[in-house]
C-alpha cells in the first residue's frame, strides 16, 4: 500500500514540475541598484533589471522625497538589460535613507543592492520581497551582506527545478555505492565552484541560451542514464566515470548560477566573500535535497540493491522519463523561442 501511495505521490510531483518547470528552473534574475555617493548629500543611482523581469514585475526604486533626480539616462544592453543612470541631490544626508522597491514584494527575485562611499569602499546587501527595502549604510564595515548572499543560494538551489532534478538523479544512480555518490557530490560542487570564479574572472563566458541548453540535455543524459541501470554500463557513463561527468555538470550548472548573479556585482574586495557566501548557500541547499533524497531511498530500500532499474522499475520509470520528457520539453522550447 505505502509503495503504491509514493508511486502515485511522485507522478503528481513530476506532472507539477513539468507544468511548472519553466517558471522555477531559474528563478533567480536579480536586479541592481547601486548608488555611489559624491558627498552626503548626492551621489549617481543606477538601477539595472533584465528586460523580461522590467516587463512582467514593474519594480520600481523609490527614492527619498527631498532627493531630486538630474540627468537621466536610459540603455538597452545587449545581453537584455535595462539600465537606467540618474544624479540626485538630497536636502538631507543618504546615510541612514531608506529606497523602498515598489512591486518587489509580489515578485520572486532580489535586488542586489550596493553603495559605494565617497573613499570607494563598496557594501553589497541582498533584498528580497520579505522586506523590500534597503537602508544606505551609516558605515560601512567589512563582512557586511554577505548573509544575504547565502541565503539567496540556499533558495537558488531549493526552487531551481534543474538542479534539483539532477541532484536527485544522480543520487539515484550511485546509491548502491555511498563512497562513489560522495565523490561524485564533491566533484559536482567543485565544478559549481569552478564556474562561478571563472564567469567572475571572464575564463568562461558563455551565452545565457546555450548554458540553458547544456543543462537542459545534462538532464536528458540522466534520465537516459536511469533508464539504461539495468544495463551493462557504458564506457562514458556516469556509472562508469561518475567523477569526470559530474565535474562538467557542475561547470554546466554552476555556469547557469552565474549567469544569474555575477553580471550584477561590480568589483571590490568584497565580490569574493558574495561569490563564496553565495557558492556556500548553493552547496547548503544541495546537501538538503540530497538528505530528503537518501531518506526517501533508505524507506524504499534502494540502497540494498545494485540493479535499481530491474528491483524498483515502477518507481524509477515514473521519475526517468518524467525527467526526460522535461528537458526535450524545454530544449524544443529554447530551440523554437
Amino acid at each position: 500500500m505505502i509503495p503504491r501511495l509514493l508511486i502515485t505521490g511522485m507522478v503528481i510531483v513530476l506532472t507539477w514540475l513539468m507544468s511548472v518547470g519553466a517558471a522555477l528552473a531559474h528563478p533567480l534574475a536579480p536586479s541592481l541598484f547601486r548608488i555611489t555617493l559624491h558627498d552626503a548629500t548626492s551621489g549617481e543611482v543606477v538601477w539595472k533589471q533584465p528586460v523580461k523581469q522590467s516587463a512582467a514585475s514593474q519594480i520600481r526604486p523609490e527614492l527619498p522625497g527631498d532627493c531630486q533626480p538630474t540627468n537621466q539616462a536610459v540603455k538597452t544592453d545587449a545581453a537584455g538589460a535595462i539600465t537606467e543612470t540618474l544624479l540626485i541631490l538630497c536636502a538631507q544626508p543618504l546615510s541612514g535613507r531608506q529606497i523602498t522597491f515598489t512591486g518587489l514584494a509580489s515578485s520572486d527575485t532580489y535586488i542586489l543592492a550596493e553603495t559605494v562611499n565617497e573613499a570607494g569602499r563598496k557594501y553589497s546587501s541582498v533584498i528580497s520581497g520579505s522586506s523590500g527595502v534597503y537602508t544606505i549604510p551609516d558605515a560601512l564595515r567589512a563582512g557586511q551582506g554577505h548573509y544575504g548572499f547565502f541565503l539567496m543560494g540556499v533558495e537558488h538551489l531549493l526552487t531551481g527545478v534543474d538542479h534539483v532534478l539532477f541532484v536527485t538523479a544522480l543520487v539515484i544512480l550511485l546509491a548502491g555505492a555511498i563512497g562513489r555518490l560522495i565523490l561524485a557530490l564533491s566533484c559536482f560542487t567543485v565544478g559549481h565552484t569552478l564556474a562561478l570564479f571563472a564567469a567572475w574572472n571572464q575564463w568562461l563566458v558563455l551565452p545565457g541560451f546555450w548554458i540553458e541548453v547544456l543543462i537542459m540535455l545534462s538532464l536528458l543524459w540522466m534520465a537516459l542514464e536511469l533508464v539504461n541501470t539495468g544495463r551493462p554500463a557504458q564506457r562514458f557513463s556516469l556509472r562508469q566515470r561518475p567523477y569526470l561527468l559530474t565535474l562538467t555538470f557542475g561547470l554546466v550548472h554552476g555556469s547557469g548560477f552565474a549567469g544569474a548573479l555575477l553580471t550584477h556585482l561590480a568589483p571590490g574586495p568584497d565580490v569574493v566573500l558574495n561569490i563564496l557566501a553565495f557558492n556556500a548557500g548553493v552547496e547548503v541547499g544541495q546537501v538538503a535535497v540530497v538528505l530528503v533524497v537518501v531518506a526517501a531511498l533508505k524507506s524504499l530500500t534502494f540502497f540494498r540493491k545494485r540493479d535499481l532499474w530491474s528491483g524498483h522499475r515502477r518507481m524509477l520509470a515514473p521519475f526517468a522519463y518524467g525527467m526526460g520528457g522535461i528537458s526535450c520539453y524545454w530544449l524544443l522550447k529554447l530551440t523554437l523561442g
